[in-house]
């Protein structure tokens, strides 16, 4: 599916502004930080306008980053993994398989998400620069 400013403006108010609803119970969405690429749809003056008028803050990104990818750091490359070989049908059963299996991560299984935040920080400050740290 082809996605343009129009469609994810509609993303943003019919998906992402109910999910924070209810899962902030009643609170504003602000504080609230979205981390997506320089995609034409995330920068678009429409796409922009509706993020301000949500009260979200788009995260500083670079516009190329070989060495920062949310999509793929931590988490999800290890969920992947030991989702790989499960075939699920429900979006109830992927929520109890996910929930299940972060229960079962390390105490210090936390610390990879922090170590994103400051890969992130560092890759910023150094304007998308390749960063081996």
């Amino acid at each position: 599916m082809f996605m343009n400013s129009g469609r994810y403006s509609d993303v943003l108010r019919n998906r992402l502004k109910p999910a924070i609803r209810s899962k902030r119970c009643g609170l504003s969405s602000s504080g609230v930080c979205l981390q997506h690429v320089n995609a034409r749809p995330h920068t678009a003056r429409h796409t922009l306008k509706q993020i301000q008028d949500f009260k979200l803050q788009v995260l500083p990104r670079p516009s190329y980053s070989p060495d920062l990818a949310p999509s793929d750091f931590h988490l999800f490359w290890l969920l992947k993994d030991a989702l790989r070989t499960r075939n699920l049908r429900l979006d109830e059963e992927v929520k109890k398989t996910v929930h299940d299996w972060l229960v079962q991560q390390p105490n210090d299984f936390s610390r990879g998400i922090y170590a994103f935040v400051e890969r992130w920080k560092r890759c910023v400050e150094h304007d998308g620069d390749y960063n081996e740290d």
